[in-house]
């Protein structure tokens, strides 16, 4: 099958979207940062997401599943939380859009990559047959 992309830069695209959603939520957890650190969260985002873009297949699903699912539960309680909780409330389902989402995306994506590599590199056990076991007297 061709691609469009070689895997490691459509991980660098991804990354860096999540770097730039990760970015506007950083002033909920109250950060004044400078707007230059925005470009640390866009190439950090880009880096990680090209380092397991280039990763064995094992390791990118386990990191891509756990970060579409964990950010997609977070999103959807952040999205439909606040809507439930103050309903008056305009700004609430921003929540899960600039906040919970990205954040969970990144969760999700860090857990998935510690599974990823522990799937990878744990060596089935085997059991050594022992003398005298299957034998009755």
């Amino acid at each position: 099958m061709h691609r469009l992309f070689p895997n490691w830069l459509f991980g660098a695209l991804v990354g860096f979207c999540v770097g730039v959603l990760a970015w506007t939520g950083h002033s909920f957890f109250g950060l004044e940062l400078p707007r230059l650190y925005s470009v640390a969260f866009y190439s950090v985002g880009a880096a990680f997401g090209a380092v397991v873009g280039s990763l064995d297949r094992t390791v990118a699903r386990w990191c891509a599943g756990t970060a579409v699912v964990v950010g997609a539960v977070s999103f959807a309680l952040g999205f439909i939380g606040p809507i439930l909780l103050e309903p008056d409330s305009p700004q609430g389902p921003l929540l899960g859009i600039f906040v919970t989402g990205p954040y969970g995306f990144i969760a999700g994506a860090l857990l998935g990559l510690v599974i990823g590599i522990v799937q990878q590199y744990r060596r089935p056990v085997m059991l050594k047959p022992t003398v005298g076991l299957n034998t009755l007297t």
